[in-house]
Protein backbone atom coordinates (compact mmCIF):
# COMPACT_ATOMS: atom_id res chain seq x y z
CA UNK A 1 0.00 0.00 0.00
CA UNK A 2 1.68 3.15 -1.23
CA UNK A 3 2.23 6.12 1.04
CA UNK A 4 3.06 9.71 0.31
CA UNK A 5 6.38 10.35 -1.41
CA UNK A 6 9.22 11.49 0.79
CA UNK A 7 9.17 15.26 0.86
CA UNK A 8 10.96 17.61 3.21
CA UNK A 9 9.21 20.89 3.82
CA UNK A 10 10.91 23.59 5.83
CA UNK A 11 8.84 25.21 8.59
CA UNK A 12 6.70 27.99 7.17
CA UNK A 13 6.71 31.42 8.78
CA UNK A 14 4.90 33.85 6.53
CA UNK A 15 1.26 33.52 5.48
CA UNK A 16 2.34 33.10 1.86
CA UNK A 17 4.73 30.24 2.65
CA UNK A 18 2.11 28.48 4.78
CA UNK A 19 -0.44 28.68 1.95
CA UNK A 20 2.16 27.40 -0.52
CA UNK A 21 2.92 24.40 1.65
CA UNK A 22 -0.80 23.72 2.10
CA UNK A 23 -1.23 23.71 -1.67
CA UNK A 24 1.62 21.20 -2.00
CA UNK A 25 0.02 18.93 0.60
CA UNK A 26 -3.27 19.08 -1.30
CA UNK A 27 -1.47 18.27 -4.56
CA UNK A 28 0.28 15.27 -2.96
CA UNK A 29 -3.02 13.96 -1.64
CA UNK A 30 -4.73 14.14 -5.02
CA UNK A 31 -1.93 12.25 -6.74
CA UNK A 32 -1.74 9.71 -3.91
CA UNK A 33 -5.50 9.03 -4.16
CA UNK A 34 -5.21 8.73 -7.94
CA UNK A 35 -2.35 6.22 -7.66
CA UNK A 36 -4.23 4.18 -5.06
CA UNK A 37 -7.41 4.14 -7.14
CA UNK A 38 -5.42 2.80 -10.10
CA UNK A 39 -5.27 -0.53 -8.29
CA UNK A 40 -9.03 -0.75 -7.83
CA UNK A 41 -11.94 -1.31 -10.22
CA UNK A 42 -13.87 1.70 -8.94
CA UNK A 43 -15.53 3.88 -11.54
CA UNK A 44 -14.29 7.46 -11.81
CA UNK A 45 -17.48 8.80 -10.21
CA UNK A 46 -16.84 6.78 -7.06
CA UNK A 47 -13.18 7.76 -7.04
CA UNK A 48 -14.18 11.44 -7.09
CA UNK A 49 -16.83 10.91 -4.42
CA UNK A 50 -14.24 9.35 -2.12
CA UNK A 51 -11.81 12.21 -2.64
CA UNK A 52 -14.49 14.85 -2.09
CA UNK A 53 -15.55 13.11 1.10
CA UNK A 54 -12.09 12.70 2.58
CA UNK A 55 -9.94 15.63 1.41
CA UNK A 56 -10.11 17.35 4.82
CA UNK A 57 -8.94 14.28 6.74
CA UNK A 58 -6.28 13.48 4.14
CA UNK A 59 -4.99 17.05 4.36
CA UNK A 60 -4.61 16.76 8.13
CA UNK A 61 -2.91 13.37 7.81
CA UNK A 62 -0.48 14.72 5.23
CA UNK A 63 0.36 17.62 7.51
CA UNK A 64 0.80 15.29 10.49
CA UNK A 65 3.14 13.05 8.48
CA UNK A 66 5.19 15.59 6.57
CA UNK A 67 4.93 18.84 8.52
CA UNK A 68 3.65 18.16 12.06
CA UNK A 69 4.63 21.66 13.25
CA UNK A 70 2.45 23.39 10.65
CA UNK A 71 0.69 26.25 12.46
CA UNK A 72 -2.00 28.31 10.67
CA UNK A 73 -2.09 31.00 13.37
CA UNK A 74 -0.51 33.51 10.98
CA UNK A 75 -3.46 32.99 8.64
CA UNK A 76 -6.12 34.12 11.12
CA UNK A 77 -8.06 37.12 9.79
CA UNK A 78 -8.66 40.12 12.03
CA UNK A 79 -11.97 40.75 13.72
CA UNK A 80 -14.77 38.41 14.83
CA UNK A 81 -14.10 35.90 12.05
CA UNK A 82 -10.59 35.42 13.38
CA UNK A 83 -11.89 34.70 16.86
CA UNK A 84 -14.11 31.93 15.56
CA UNK A 85 -11.35 30.39 13.48
CA UNK A 86 -8.91 30.55 16.42
CA UNK A 87 -10.80 27.63 17.98
CA UNK A 88 -10.31 25.66 14.77
CA UNK A 89 -6.60 26.50 14.76
CA UNK A 90 -6.25 25.03 18.25
CA UNK A 91 -8.04 21.87 17.11
CA UNK A 92 -5.77 21.71 14.06
CA UNK A 93 -2.63 21.81 16.20
CA UNK A 94 -4.04 19.29 18.68
CA UNK A 95 -4.94 16.86 15.89
CA UNK A 96 -1.46 17.00 14.39
CA UNK A 97 0.08 16.62 17.84
CA UNK A 98 -2.03 13.54 18.53
CA UNK A 99 -0.75 11.72 15.45
CA UNK A 100 2.81 12.96 15.97
CA UNK A 101 2.78 11.57 19.53
CA UNK A 102 2.03 8.08 18.19
CA UNK A 103 5.17 8.13 16.00
CA UNK A 104 3.52 6.38 13.06
CA UNK A 105 5.80 4.85 10.46
CA UNK A 106 5.28 5.17 6.70
CA UNK A 107 3.29 1.94 6.44
CA UNK A 108 0.97 2.86 9.30
CA UNK A 109 0.30 6.25 7.75
CA UNK A 110 -0.42 4.59 4.40
CA UNK A 111 -2.94 2.22 5.98
CA UNK A 112 -4.62 4.99 7.96
CA UNK A 113 -4.87 7.14 4.83
CA UNK A 114 -6.50 4.29 2.89
CA UNK A 115 -8.94 3.61 5.72
CA UNK A 116 -9.91 7.29 5.81
CA UNK A 117 -10.32 7.51 2.03
CA UNK A 118 -12.59 4.48 1.73
CA UNK A 119 -14.47 5.03 5.00
CA UNK A 120 -15.42 8.62 4.15
CA UNK A 121 -17.34 7.56 1.06
CA UNK A 122 -19.55 5.28 3.14
CA UNK A 123 -20.79 8.05 5.41
CA UNK A 124 -24.53 8.65 5.30
CA UNK A 125 -24.36 12.41 4.79
CA UNK A 126 -24.74 13.68 1.21
CA UNK A 127 -21.79 15.42 -0.38
CA UNK A 128 -21.84 19.10 -1.35
CA UNK A 129 -20.32 18.22 -4.71
CA UNK A 130 -19.01 21.00 -6.94
CA UNK A 131 -17.53 19.09 -9.85
CA UNK A 132 -16.85 20.74 -13.16
CA UNK A 133 -16.78 19.41 -16.72
CA UNK A 134 -17.67 15.72 -17.08
CA UNK A 135 -18.71 13.97 -13.90
CA UNK A 136 -20.62 17.06 -12.83
CA UNK A 137 -23.12 16.93 -10.00
CA UNK A 138 -25.54 19.34 -8.40
CA UNK A 139 -24.12 21.35 -5.47
CA UNK A 140 -27.34 20.84 -3.51
CA UNK A 141 -27.89 17.11 -3.91
CA UNK A 142 -24.31 15.83 -3.93
CA UNK A 143 -23.62 12.30 -5.15
CA UNK A 144 -23.61 8.73 -3.89
CA UNK A 145 -21.32 5.79 -4.37
CA UNK A 146 -22.26 3.55 -7.25
CA UNK A 147 -20.59 0.52 -5.67
CA UNK A 148 -20.55 0.93 -1.88
CA UNK A 149 -19.92 -2.80 -1.38
CA UNK A 150 -16.64 -2.58 -3.27
CA UNK A 151 -15.61 0.49 -1.27
CA UNK A 152 -16.47 -1.31 1.98
CA UNK A 153 -14.23 -4.22 0.95
CA UNK A 154 -11.40 -1.83 0.25
CA UNK A 155 -11.87 -0.17 3.64
CA UNK A 156 -11.93 -3.54 5.40
CA UNK A 157 -8.83 -4.60 3.48
CA UNK A 158 -6.95 -1.50 4.62
CA UNK A 159 -7.94 -2.14 8.24
CA UNK A 160 -6.92 -5.80 7.93
CA UNK A 161 -3.54 -4.79 6.51
CA UNK A 162 -2.93 -2.45 9.43
CA UNK A 163 -4.03 -5.08 11.93
CA UNK A 164 -1.76 -7.71 10.40
CA UNK A 165 1.20 -5.35 10.49
CA UNK A 166 0.71 -4.65 14.17
CA UNK A 167 -0.20 -8.20 15.21
CA UNK A 168 3.43 -9.29 15.52
CA UNK A 169 4.45 -6.26 17.58
CA UNK A 170 4.36 -5.99 21.36
CA UNK A 171 1.08 -4.38 22.43
CA UNK A 172 0.12 -4.39 18.74
CA UNK A 173 -3.58 -4.81 19.46
CA UNK A 174 -3.48 -1.86 21.85
CA UNK A 175 -1.70 0.30 19.27
CA UNK A 176 -4.20 -0.74 16.60
CA UNK A 177 -7.06 0.41 18.82
CA UNK A 178 -5.35 3.69 19.64
CA UNK A 179 -4.74 4.46 15.97
CA UNK A 180 -8.37 3.84 15.09
CA UNK A 181 -9.46 6.05 17.99
CA UNK A 182 -7.44 8.88 16.47
CA UNK A 183 -9.53 8.88 13.29
CA UNK A 184 -12.47 10.87 14.73
CA UNK A 185 -10.08 13.69 15.66
CA UNK A 186 -9.57 14.29 11.94
CA UNK A 187 -13.11 15.64 11.86
CA UNK A 188 -12.65 17.99 14.79
CA UNK A 189 -11.46 20.64 12.33
CA UNK A 190 -14.15 21.73 9.90
CA UNK A 191 -13.57 21.63 6.15
CA UNK A 192 -14.80 25.24 6.02
CA UNK A 193 -12.05 26.32 8.42
CA UNK A 194 -9.32 24.64 6.37
CA UNK A 195 -10.64 26.29 3.22
CA UNK A 196 -10.83 29.71 4.88
CA UNK A 197 -7.41 29.50 6.50
CA UNK A 198 -5.27 27.85 3.85
CA UNK A 199 -6.95 28.30 0.48
CA UNK A 200 -9.42 31.17 0.39
CA UNK A 201 -6.82 33.82 -0.41
CA UNK A 202 -5.46 31.77 -3.32
CA UNK A 203 -8.57 30.18 -4.89
CA UNK A 204 -11.19 32.74 -3.87
CA UNK A 205 -14.78 31.52 -3.75
CA UNK A 206 -14.21 28.48 -5.98
CA UNK A 207 -15.25 25.35 -4.01
CA UNK A 208 -12.20 23.30 -3.16
CA UNK A 209 -14.02 20.13 -4.26
CA UNK A 210 -14.01 21.50 -7.79
CA UNK A 211 -10.29 22.23 -7.58
CA UNK A 212 -9.32 18.76 -6.37
CA UNK A 213 -11.62 16.97 -8.83
CA UNK A 214 -10.13 18.92 -11.75
CA UNK A 215 -6.64 18.13 -10.43
CA UNK A 216 -7.59 14.46 -10.08
CA UNK A 217 -8.87 14.14 -13.64
CA UNK A 218 -5.83 15.97 -14.98
CA UNK A 219 -3.33 13.82 -13.03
Amino acid sequence: MAGLPSLSLIPAITAESICEQAARLLFLNVHWARDLAAGTNLVIEDQLTLLESSWRELFLLAAAQILPTLDPTALLPPGPQGLGLAVEVNRFRETLAGFHAMSLDQHEFACIRAIVLFKAGLDSEPLPSSRSSNGSASPSTGSRLRDPAAVARLRDGAQLTLGQKLSAASFGALRFGKLLLLLPTLRSVSAHAIEELFFRRTIGVIPIERIICDMYKAA
